[in-house]
Order: structure tokens, then C-alpha cells, then sequence
């Protein structure tokens, strides 16, 4: 394919030297760099693409996610331009010849076998009306890739998107002239002290989104983070409309735009992953806000491994319980109800046990960030005994089982529980796939415990 079509920086991804390909749904072209492809059957390169040749088509096309016999590792530092559901509408329209090669390279080899592109049936037939034509013998050859390939459109670039910061508030500091000072200095003491005392209503009156009725909807200890909002966040996302699973009811929310997300520092010993002005997990659930189902947005859609005879249930009742406020400004509170909504949808999928452990790892990240250090311990030992039920009761490639090690030993460590932690990470050291991110992370924890202790 031809490189220069993917000048579109909005679609790109950068991947350092040594780091695996992770992909859940998309496809990847090379732009500039090189993939080696890894079989997890030897642990030897089979090969290696070059910039213009593509990888992931059956991930994007027809939702594998997966093979489990190819590992996919960036050569040195690599630029892929991405192809997923979140973007594919818009590179049709913006960048339609794109598409259009993107297409021809994954279903010509298929569609064009050899027998059908020899020009001698052809040629058999070319003496009549030759001879019937003279003057007109190049209009009966005319080469058959020409006649239908679309004419080459100026390619639109789109812009950066400039993410405008909302200035930080400055603090109103009250003057205190000195020749309002009265002569006895005990005197002003007392409404000096008096704002402090006024600040704890002032925050108590900030609206959320959330309204929590009757019965115990949260797990005790946690707290309510009104008025926590990330207006710039909107930047990366855009409108989609979905059909609930459960009410099979239309309707429209935010889903995030991957292909503008870009890293901002490695990857944690626990998975996490930091990105450039967002957040992931503010909007990786969904909530229906008719019957209120709620899922990871990467399973709301489609029907794969959702079971509707469990929905009755996990549907959660939640008249009187709480209500959301769909229309309002996403806030932290928000974000919180829809996880743990999204906990007790989970018994609708076959895969429940992996999809709790990734929603307690997001709920301890986003108790993190608000500074609760109880609560963030908490979600993470409920994350670490997910990950371990996950474990025992799911066939996993090497990979896979690397990277579940990893994620139970962070979690342990966050949680304060360092008796466990060497088992998880010598399953990562003694790992068949020799992934030196992997390794490195581990080494990290290994240091961190050896604090600890």
C-alpha cells in the first residue's frame, strides 16, 4: 500500500522499540518503522512487516480478537496508522481513497485468484473486433485496474484538535488594609477564622449527578466527589448511538475517539496506562438510561459472550435507589455509579469474571485519583481476588497469562497485601514468552515489595 496516504496524523500511534501490539478490535498499517511477527508456538520471529503492510484485519472485520498463535512486537520505534469502529466513518468520508486500499488489500488475494488474472481468454477474443475497428485497436485493450480505480482525492488532513484549558481559578484574597485594623488585635481574630468554617457547606451545595435513595447502593466508606468534572475530556469523544441489550431501546452517548488518545508515560506495574490530557475509564462503561443495563462500551454492542437468559438476573432494580442525570455535566460521581452498575450487569456475560476484575482495577485507579487511599485499597484487593478467580478457571495463551500475573501482583501490592505478591511475579520471571516489558514491570514491583517489607 501506498505510505503516503496515511499522512493523516490524527490516525496514528506510536509504538517504542520492544513493545507488543495490543489491539482489541482495530487494525494496524505500518507507516514508518517495522512489526516483527512472534509464534507463540517457538518464541521465533516469522517475519516482519514493512511500512504499507497491515495487520489486524480480522480483528476489525470480524471481531477475533486474538489468535493466541502470533505476537506482534514493534522492531524499533513504529508509526501505525489506525483503523477502528470508532474511526472507520470518518476515514471513509475524509480520506475515501485510503479506504478504498485498505479494502483492496485485504480482499484482493481472496477475490482475485491467479486463474482469473492471465490475459490469454482475453487475448483470443481480441482479432474480431479488431478487424472490425481498425482505427480503434488501444480502446480493446484497455487495461482492466485502470477502468475501475477511483480518481486519487486530495487527501484532508485533519487538524490537531487544540485542547483548550480552562484557566485555574484563582483564589479571591480579601484585602486587609492596615488602617482598618483596629487598635486591639484580639478583636479581628475572630473573623479571620470565620471563612474556613463557611467552606464545608459551600462544597456541600455543589449539585452531582447522582441521587442516591434507599438501601446501600455504594460500599461503605465511599465518599461523594461532587463537582469533579473534565469538560476537556469531550475533545476525545464523540456521539454514538447504541441499542441496549437488555431493553433493546435506542439511544445516544459518548464513546471515546481511540484514534486521537496518545500515551503519555509507560505502563504501571498494575496495567495502568496513562494518556495525554484523558482519562479512560471517565467513559469505557455505558449506561442505558432507559433500563439502565450498563457494560464496558467494548461489550455493550454485538451479542458475543452476552447470555440474555442470565439478564433477569443482573438487571439492575434501582427505582428508589439511585438516578443519574444523563443530561448534566459528566462528573466523578457519575463515572462511579456506572461501574459499580456495570458490576452487577456483569453475570450477563460468559466472561464475568475477567470483565469485574478490569471494572474493580478501574474503580481503584479512580479512587486514586481522588486521594482516597482506603477506598483505592479496597477496590484493589477486590480487583486481585477477580484476577485470581479469572485465572484459575480460564485457559490462557503464555501471553495472557503473563500479563494476568502482572495485573493480580499490582493489585496485591496496592492493596497492602505483600505475602502473595513473589508467587504472581516469579510466574512472570519463569514466563515462556520472554516480553521485557513484561519482565521490566516486574522487576519495578520486585523493588517496590522489597521496600514494603
Amino acid at each position: 500500500m501506498d505510505i503516503t496516504l496515511l499522512s493523516n496524523p490524527a490516525y496514528h500511534r506510536k509504538i517504542p522499540a520492544g513493545q507488543q501490539v495490543v489491539g482489541m478490535g482495530e487494525m494496524y498499517i505500518v507507516v514508518s518503522g517495522g512489526i516483527e511477527k512472534i509464534s507463540l508456538a517457538d518464541l521465533k520471529i516469522a517475519g516482519t512487516l514493512a511500512p504499507g503492510d497491515m495487520f489486524g484485519v480480522k480483528e476489525l472485520f470480524m471481531g477475533i480478537v486474538g489468535s493466541g498463535s502470533t505476537l506482534f512486537r514493534a522492531a524499533e520505534d513504529t508509526t501505525l496508522f489506525v483503523l477502528s469502529e470508532a474511526n472507520f466513518v470518518e476515514v471513509a468520508q475524509n480520506d475515501p481513497l485510503v479506504l478504498y486500499e485498505i479494502l483492496r488489500g485485504t480482499v484482493a488475494p481472496e477475490t482475485l485468484p491467479p486463474a482469473a488474472k492471465q490475459p490469454e481468454p482475453q487475448a483470443a477474443r481480441q482479432p474480431e473486433p479488431q478487424a472490425a475497428k481498425p482505427p480503434e485497436p488501444p480502446s480493446a485493450a484497455q487495461p482492466e485496474p485502470q477502468a475501475v480505480k477511483p480518481p486519487e482525492p486530495p487527501a484532508v488532513k485533519e487538524p490537531e484538535p487544540q485542547i483548550a484549558k480552562p484557566p485555574e481559578p484563582q483564589a479571591a484574597k480579601k484585602a486587609k488594609p492596615p488602617a482598618a485594623k483596629p487598635p486591639e488585635p484580639p478583636a479581628v481574630k475572630p473573623p479571620a477564622v470565620k471563612p474556613p468554617a463557611t467552606k464545608p457547606p459551600a462544597a456541600a451545595q455543589v449539585p452531582s449527578t447522582v441521587t442516591v435513595g434507599k438501601g446501600s447502593f455504594f460500599p461503605e466508606g465511599h465518599a461523594g466527589y461532587p463537582g469533579i468534572v473534565k469538560p476537556e475530556y469531550k475533545t476525545y469523544t464523540y456521539m454514538k448511538e447504541y441499542k441496549c441489550p437488555g431493553c433493546m431501546k435506542a439511544f445516544r452517548t459518548p464513546k471515546i475517539f481511540e484514534s486521537k488518545i496518545k500515551t503519555a508515560k509507560p505502563m504501571r506495574y498494575d496495567l495502568r496506562e496513562y494518556h495525554i490530557d484523558f482519562q479512560m475509564e471517565w467513559y469505557d462503561v455505558i449506561v442505558c438510561p432507559h433500563c439502565y443495563f450498563t457494560a464496558l462500551a467494548t461489550l455493550f454492542e454485538g451479542s458475543r459472550n452476552f447470555l440474555r437468559v442470565r439478564l433477569k438476573d443482573v438487571m439492575p432494580d434501582v427505582t428508589g435507589v439511585i438516578r443519574l442525570d444523563f443530561e448534566a455535566e459528566r462528573d466523578l460521581d457519575f463515572v462511579f455509579a456506572a461501574h459499580y452498575l456495570a458490576l452487577r450487569c456483569a453475570g450477563a456475560y460468559v466472561n464475568h469474571r475477567q470483565i469485574t476484575a478490569k471494572l474493580w482495577s478501574d474503580i481503584s485507579w479512580l479512587y486514586e485519583d481522588a486521594q482516597d487511599d482506603a477506598m483505592a485499597r479496597y477496590a484493589a484487593a477486590k480487583a486481585a481476588e477477580a484476577y485470581q478467580n479469572f485465572y484459575m478457571e480460564k485457559n490462557m495463551t503464555p501471553t495472557q497469562e503473563m500479563m494476568l500475573s502482572l495485573a493480580t501482583a499490582g493489585m496485591l501490592y496496592r492493596a497492602g497485601d505483600l505475602k502473595d505478591i513473589r508467587k504472581w511475579l516469579f510466574q512472570v520471571k519463569t514466563s515462556k514468552v520472554n516480553n521485557k516489558v513484561y519482565t521490566d514491570l516486574a522487576d519495578d514491583l520486585i523493588e517496590l515489595a522489597k521496600v514494603e517489607a
